[in-house]
């Protein structure tokens, strides 16, 4: 068994198709990490932002902003 070369991080596998290995090969090019875990560690974190900053995240904002406008207006 190859021994981890940082005791913080784990092995991770997934089984996926040619064509996405191959996208993930372009991606990795393109992105130029230097590790291939760097580069999905990347998609991950983009992926993740996207659901944290989508549409309904700002609309919810938003109503929150709104809304302590109100109480500020109100004199509260």
């Amino acid at each position: 068994m190859k021994s981890r070369k940082n005791p913080n991080h784990v092995s991770f596998s997934y089984d996926i198709s040619p064509e996405s290995k191959t996208r993930f090969e372009k991606i990795h090019r393109a992105l130029k990490f230097k590790t291939k875990s760097q580069t999905l560690e990347a998609i991950i974190l983009q992926a993740s932002m996207q659901d944290i900053s989508g549409p309904d995240a700002l609309r919810r904002i938003e109503i929150k902003i709104d809304q302590l406008t109100e109480f500020i207006e109100m004199g509260l």
